[in-house]
């Protein structure tokens, strides 16, 4: 229990002797009170941890911009220190705003990145100049933060405690700020009208594609998905979009109509022509309103990149009018040197291995077919995990025609579907099918079924494509053959 009169982070229980928590960095002090003495171990709890103890980022969420506002203002508004580029949409707003930071320190520009969820560590969400936020100025922020959220609920300013993602997303406004950013890209979390990032006002507004995804939070018709998203949207701020379905299209300009927003469709007036396509990435050339762009190197593989670049490239002329300025070399140089993991990435050789974030019905379809054109011929073991709120069946539906054997497993944390919910959902599949309980399983399975001619596909979600990358890259894990008696088929 904790004591009203101790600081935070501390704890203290009654004893006749001093007690000690072993490999916790602590001090130790006692306090004497009308039970006794009281001996206090001050253990020092994490920013990362406190900010985890605000509950699951899904799970928590709550839509509203009431506390937001009010903990901007009492932060001094940073979010307003620099200007900044808002990426809405279902799928491709992480890859648009890669493509977007790296254009923009190709100009030499001091730039700050805010994306979401990240992969491996929660640091991955603030950047500045495509380096991670330091643990030490991640903890300067959140203590900067938490500060002025304990001052406004003992004031009662704020009805509630900010969520674990209103946190983090006023951390990333203030580390911007105090790091003097001279632009900042900023991702939404989920939908747009009300999300906690939805205060910023922008020098462009970008919607990538829209489809189906979190219909429980954002509708469940493309129109009603569509009405958020376009809720980024700002009075006279220009809107450039790459969604294609009519019933989304008629939204986003109906919106931005009532917003007095120029409005541009990326494709429109945008002719790409000279497509190569590679596993290491593609090659292009694009004309648009704004010029030629010949012979573009994109290292993000697939034919759905290109019309990301195409969007991030159309933002941008749209913000060189607006004094926001950019070359075409800068342009050409961002997009060659573009980095973003987790998205139809290879992390091994041998055996070949292939991780992608695909969660959603329309991400599948892209990865499906990016694997068709650039992956054809070989024999695809899929592991599958995904979280028990996505529309599982469809998603696998779109990727058993790829799938030659398929592992159904899960990621480690306590949203994600189990192997047996999974297949339950899915039903036979077309080929041999096995359940394995943890992705260490998995992938030592899927090594000892591949061959010369295999590739392993990790997918179905960001949480079990950040565990792989983890595993495979960053840990360096090397496979040893599992035995049959450790996976359940």
């Amino acid at each position: 229990m904790n004591s009203p009169a101790d600081p935070p982070g501390c704890r203290f229980r009654t004893a006749k002797k001093p007690w000690i928590l072993s490999g916790l960095p602590r001090y130790l002090t006692f306090r004497d009170g009308p039970r006794g003495r009281f001996f206090i171990v001050m253990a020092r709890i994490s920013a990362e941890k406190q900010l985890l103890a605000l509950g699951d980022e899904v799970l928590t969420m709550k839509f509203g911009l009431r506390n937001m506002r009010t903990l901007l203002q009492a932060l001094g508004a940073p979010h307003h220190a620099y200007p900044s580029i808002h990426v809405a949409g279902t799928n491709g707003k992480g890859s648009v705003c890669a493509m977007l930071d790296s254009i923009l320190r190709a100009s030499g520009r001091r730039v700050g990145l805010f994306t979401s969820p990240h992969l491996t560590s929660i640091r991955e969400r603030m950047k500045i100049n495509g380096r991670d936020i330091s643990p030490a100025e991640f903890t300067k922020s959140y203590k900067r933060v938490a500060r002025v959220i304990r001052r406004l609920r003992a004031t009662r300013h704020l009805a509630s405690h900010p969520t674990y993602f209103e946190t983090i997303t006023a951390m990333a406004f203030e580390y911007f700020a105090r790091a003097k950013v001279e632009v900042a890209v900023v991702e939404v979390g989920m939908g747009g009208r009300l999300d906690s990032t939805n205060l910023i006002t922008p020098v462009v507004s970008l919607i990538t594609s829209i489809d189906f995804d979190h219909e429980r939070f954002l509708g469940n018709t493309v129109r009603a998905i569509a009405r958020e998203k376009a809720g980024i949207i700002k009075t006279g701020v220009p809107v450039v979009t790459a969604a294609r379905r009519a019933d989304a299209l008629g939204v986003i300009r109906k919106v931005a109509r009532y917003r007095k927003s120029p409005f541009h469709h990326a494709g429109s007036r945008a002719r790409i022509s000279n497509v190569k396509l590679e596993l290491d990435g593609s090659r292009f050339s694009l004309t648009t309103p704004g010029g030629r762009y010949e012979e573009v190197e994109l290292h993000l593989a697939g034919r759905h990149q290109i019309d990301n670049a195409v969007l991030a490239i159309r933002g941008l002329e749209e913000c060189c009018r607006r004094g926001l300025s950019v070359s075409r070399q800068d342009i050409v140089t961002g997009l060659r040197t573009v980095r973003w993991p987790g998205r139809f990435e290879r992390v091994s050789a041998r055996p070949e291995i292939f991780i992608d974030g695909a969660h959603n019905p329309a991400g599948a379809i892209a990865l499906r077919r990016a694997v068709e054109s650039l992956l054809g011929g070989r024999k695809i073991i899929l592991i599958y995990g995904a979280m028990r709120d996505k529309a599982i069946r469809k998603v696998f539906h779109e990727l058993e025609p790829i799938a030659s054997q398929v592992i159904f497993t899960r990621p480690a944390i306590h949203r994600a579907a189990t192997p047996e919910e999974i297949f339950c959902q899915v039903g036979e599949t077309g080929g041999p099918s096995f359940l394995a309980r943890n992705l260490p399983l998995a992938l030592k399975l899927a090594q000892h079924l591949a061959k010369p001619t295999s590739t392993i596909l990790v997918t179905g979600s960001l949480y079990l494509v950040g565990e792989a990358r983890r595993m495979l890259i960053e840990l360096s894990t090397e496979f040893v053959p599992t035995r049959s008696k450790e996976i359940r088929h």
